[in-house]
């Protein structure tokens, strides 16, 4: 008995760590701004959110497991909606955008532009992001066809910036001293990255990294991420598993997977002797280290639950010691210099 014991333990933890991450985008959509609901790769509605439910009737139990083209699509027009699912399936790294009417829970008929966003999992399975979009329809009348039209993924960037808000309002929610720490973070590393002279694609890459490097941090203890004194060993350990929290929670998003990267890289040391893959010198990604300076000075600076914040002079002068070890040299005096500069404030330079 206590054999068979030992291994129903084992299958129930691999069970549990899949669904985490479920629940955690299904809290994270919950709360959106607009109707947004999610698929399966078999086409069944796996979730709507508070706004679509509002918007159409439905409750999350009404609709969940059914088909959504048989449920929400008027009959007429699903033999077309079927050809559109089956091209975004067989495509799966663009976003969608076609008017389409959809069925209230009453039966009566409403148009909305719909916009879908490709969820591929790590088994390769497929899933989509659907979000219905009332107030810009993209004009297809009432009579025609729902014609398809295919967004590549750089150039739609309504849809990169709701999925970004949404991550971002997580952390403002569950740990509004994270967002406000990213938020500046951000504003420093994007200061840095122009002082560098990047280009506009890999400063816009870093910003949104910037802005979700530390999203893995829900997924950590609230009494640990704010514990008063010096953390224990396996408390660390704990901490040192968001970079790839984060990385597992927006992986999912075909067109984030960029930053994914970045975020797992913010705190790699230059000297090797970082987290989670040891990465060393230029083998860490550009933005990583530029992060990780941005990162460090504004912790520094910052009230924390175990000191004061420090001053900038102090702040600065413990950044020297870091060159070398943690912080990439060449980057560091850079951004010193640029902190230093009377003209600087913390958006950039006056």
């Amino acid at each position: 008995m206590a054999r068979k014991k030992k291994v129903s333990a084992k299958k129930t933890k691999k069970e549990k760590e899949p669904v985490m991450w479920e629940l955690f985008f299904d809290s994270l959509i919950l709360n959106a701004d607009f109707p947004v609901m999610t698929i399966n790769g078999s086409g069944k509605i796996v979730f709507i959110n508070k706004r679509y439910a509002d918007f159409l009737g439905y409750s999350l139990r009404g609709v969940k497991g059914k088909n959504w083209i048989n449920s929400i699509v008027p009959e007429a027009r699903r033999r077309e909606v079927r050809k559109i699912y089956n091209s975004i399936k067989n495509d799966g790294k663009c976003c969608y955008r076609f008017d389409l009417p959809v069925l209230t829970k009453k039966g009566n008929r409403k148009y909305v532009c719909w916009t879908v966003v490709p969820l591929l999992g790590k088994d390769r399975s497929l899933s989509m992001f659907v979000g219905l979009n009332i107030k810009e329809p993209i004009g297809i009348g009432i009579e025609r066809s729902a014609k398809i039209k295919t967004i590549p993924i750089d150039k739609s960037r309504t849809v990169h910036s709701r999925i970004i808000e949404m991550f971002f309002s997580a952390t403002q929610i569950t740990e509004p001293d994270t967002a406000e720490h990213a938020l500046r973070v951000t504003s420093l590393a994007v200061a840095l990255a122009r002082r560098l002279k990047m280009s506009k694609e890999r400063i816009n890459r870093l910003k949104t990294a910037a802005l979700l490097h530390d999203l893995g941090k829900l997924a950590i203890d609230e009494k640990i991420l704010y514990k008063k004194g010096k953390l224990k060993e396996f408390e660390y350990e704990a901490v040192k598993k968001h970079s790839n929290h984060g990385a597992q929670m927006i992986y999912p998003v075909y067109f984030l997977r960029d930053i994914i990267p970045i975020m797992k890289s913010h705190h790699e040391y230059y000297d090797g002797t970082g987290y989670p893959d040891g990465l060393k010198g230029d083998g860490i990604p550009l933005e990583s280290r530029i992060l990780s300076i941005a990162d460090i000075y504004e912790a520094l600076t910052a009230d924390r639950p175990y000191r004061m914040a420090y001053d900038k002079k102090r702040a600065l002068s413990i950044l020297k010691k870091e060159k070398g070890h943690k912080l990439d040299p060449e980057l560091t005096d850079i951004f010193i210099r640029m902190v230093e500069d009377e003209r600087f404030k913390e958006g950039g330079f006056e």
